[in-house]
């Protein structure tokens, strides 16, 4: 039986204007998100009295710019419409940083709901944070479960 990894594949030359355009974006987008992250950790003044919705907000951008960063390093450097391990391995990090960005962004909504509509008391005493968050994980973790077994197999 064939090594997956080192199955080569044939498929026709991507058009000039779409790596450019391709580029283009990555380049883009990079800069729109480290904007945005260093306009948020400028605007921090004190770090221990951050709300969990700025950490939150935090992470959202740092996963996004993980993402679109070794995004543009496997399919700019590597080609990945070459090497089927390459191209699962896209897949997979495309996968991952999908969810880890749909939790983080839904706990921050569901989060920004909580703080608007009840005191400034923990938001895990609160019942109807702990059961939408459980509810959220559990979908999330079954679909995920899912894909990955989807896209390995």
């Amino acid at each position: 039986m064939a090594n997956s990894g080192s199955v080569a594949l044939s498929t026709p030359p991507i058009p000039i204007v779409g790596q450019v355009m391709s580029i283009v974006l990555l380049i883009t987008t990079i800069a729109v998100l480290a904007t945005c992250l260093t306009r948020r950790l400028q605007s921090i003044r004190s770090w221990k009295q951050l709300p969990v919705t700025g950490w939150l907000l935090i992470a959202i951008y740092l996963d996004s710019f993980a993402f679109v960063f070794f995004t543009a390093v496997l399919t700019k450097a590597f080609d990945m419409n070459v090497v089927l391990s390459i191209c699962r391995g896209t897949v997979l990090l495309c996968l991952i940083c999908y969810m880890t960005t749909k939790v983080l962004i839904y706990l921050f909504l569901v989060e920004k709901a909580v703080r608007t509509e009840s005191t400034l008391s923990g938001t895990l005493a609160d019942n109807s944070f702990t059961s939408t968050s459980c509810a959220e994980e559990y979908g999330h973790g079954l679909r995920t479960s899912c894909i990955f077994l989807t896209a390995l197999g």
